[in-house]
Formats: structure tokens, sequence, C-alpha cells
């Protein structure tokens, strides 16, 4: 069972929004500020097969990602759609001092050194199925009917909340 969310991280103090520095501490420190019931160095990484990008959790806390290979990915993608380029959020994130690859931030050049390449992805081949784990929509609405007035009537379902730790089936 995971949490809603994760927890404020050290830097950006919001909830459910860590920066990739953030995330990298979590995973190399022997101290998980903000994360009581998680255990230093027992991240579980998970890439999925369609998104091509990582999700990590540790106790009740998941987390969904970029790293190096996911923007190499997109970038791929880019290419594929011979775009001209790429937009970053937020660079103050990525890994400026360089503490955890081998260069100062990693992930811009990810991005930078895959646009300078032919390489393209192409996402429909081959195809996915799809890995990570995903809760169904839980409001299912049924097609609107017209009655023979042709005046047209919407009716919807909805489950019941399973709370906030599992999916429902």
């Amino acid at each position: 069972n995971f949490v809603l969310s994760i927890p404020k991280g050290p830097y950006t103090r919001q909830k459910g929004i860590w920066g990739h520095q953030e995330i990298l501490q979590a995973f190399n420190n022997d101290t998980l500020i903000n994360l009581p019931d998680a255990k230093p160095g027992d991240w579980k990484v998970v890439v999925d097969d369609c998104y091509r990008a990582p999700y990590a959790y540790n106790g009740p806390y998941w987390i969904g990602y970029d790293n190096e290979e996911s923007f190499k990915i997109k970038a791929q993608f880019i290419n594929f759609l011979d775009l001209a380029g790429a937009m970053v959020w937020s660079i103050d994130t990525d890994d400026h001092r360089g503490d955890y690859a081998p260069k100062r931030f990693p992930m811009l050049h990810a991005i930078h050194d895959t646009l300078e390449t032919d390489e393209k992805y192409d996402p429909e081949n081959p195809m996915c199925t799809g890995t990570a784990p995903i809760c169904g929509d839980p409001i299912t609405t049924e097609t609107p009917t017209e009655t023979p007035t042709t005046s047209t009537t919407m009716s919807s379902t909805t489950t019941a909340d399973p709370g906030p730790y599992e999916c429902s089936a």
C-alpha cells in the first residue's frame, strides 16, 4: 500500500513534487528527510516499458520521475517528430554540482547530446504492454441515450471509494 503522495522534499518544500536532486539524495543518503517509514538504501526502481521512465518505491512512498535514460528517449521522440527542440521547466533541480553523475547537469546533457544525433524513438514500434501499476478511473459514464421525444438524458455511475491506499479492481 502506498501513500497518496510523497511528502514535502527538503528543498522544493511542496507535497507530491520533488526535484531530481532530492530524489537522488533520497536514493543515496543514509538518512531520509521527511520519510519516516522508508529505509535508507531500500528504494526499488522500476522502468515501465510503455512510458520508458522510472518510478521508485520504498515502504509506503512512491515517486515517478525522469532520469538521464528517460530524457534520452524523450529527445529521441523529439527527433522522431522532427521538432526544433525541447523545453525544460526547471534546471535548478538537475544534479547541478555533479554529485551523482560524472558531469554537472546530466539531465540537460542527456537532452542536448541526444538532440545532436539522428537517434529516433517511435513509441509504436515495438508496441508495449505497460508494467506500471495504474488505478482505474473511479468514475464511469454511460453514453447518452435518446428518448422518443429526441431529448438527451445523461446518467453516470460511480464506484465506491476504495480508500487512500488501494486501487479498485
